[in-house]
């Protein structure tokens, strides 16, 4: 349910109502989001000063995502490119981070974990949305790189839509509860998954968030 004002889907504000809610927020908070090409990350730049944002992407798609950020976001904002598994920031270079629906399209997401605990400052948060099976304790593996860097299929394939690719993006995982314990291995003091409810403002059910403090 996208909201006829901000334009943002139900995921995105139940995300942004932790984010908001919190006395942790303060308005010189270092924010740093895996995207940049989005309402979401327009939202949060115009509401908070000093927030960064990232695409993951090849050379054939840096034109066209120039284009589409100028057009989204303003003319003068920089298209930056950054690699989750391996982030450019200094240790302890930021307050919060958010990443949503980014981690499940990622091999190697363990990598990713590390590198958030490592640039989040004491008591930093991770906000992370993904794919999430509230019954199943394990993760599902559903694809996989191999040793020669070929894509091997556990699953059938699954690819999630992209404003950018029309082809979408494959997923590799179905996050269980067991991400948790990968959070907690990665640095964090604590992880837990949030559930919002919230009928008035259009919140209802399986709307999960991963928040977590270093």
């Amino acid at each position: 349910m996208s909201c006829l004002s901000c334009g943002l889907n139900a995921r995105v504000r139940a995300l942004l109502g932790l984010l908001g809610n919190s006395d942790l927020v303060e308005d010189s908070s270092r924010i740093y989001m895996t995207e940049q090409t989005t309402l979401l990350y327009k939202f949060v730049r115009d509401r908070w000063a000093n927030v960064k944002g990232s695409e993951y992407f090849g050379p054939e798609a840096k034109p066209r995502l120039v284009t589409y950020i100028k057009h989204l976001i303003s003319e003068h904002e920089q298209l930056r490119h950054e690699d989750v598994t391996e982030l450019s920031f200094d240790d302890q270079a930021l307050d919060i981070i958010i990443s949503c629906d980014v981690l499940e399209h990622v091999p190697d997401y363990g990598k990713a974990l590390n590198e958030f605990a490592r640039v989040l400052s004491s008591g930093g948060r991770l906000l992370l949305t993904v794919p999430f099976m509230d019954g199943d304790e394990k993760t599902l593996v559903r694809a996989r790189l191999t040793s020669d860097g070929s894509i091997e299929h556990l699953e059938p394939p699954e690819y999630h839509g992209d404003p950018i690719d029309p082809q979408g993006v494959l997923a590799c995982y179905s996050f269980g509860w067991d991400l948790l314990d990968d959070v907690r291995e990665a640095g964090f003091s604590k992880a837990e998954w949030c559930l919002p409810w919230s009928p008035s403002e259009g919140l209802f059910t399986s709307l999960w968030t991963l928040e977590a403090i270093k």
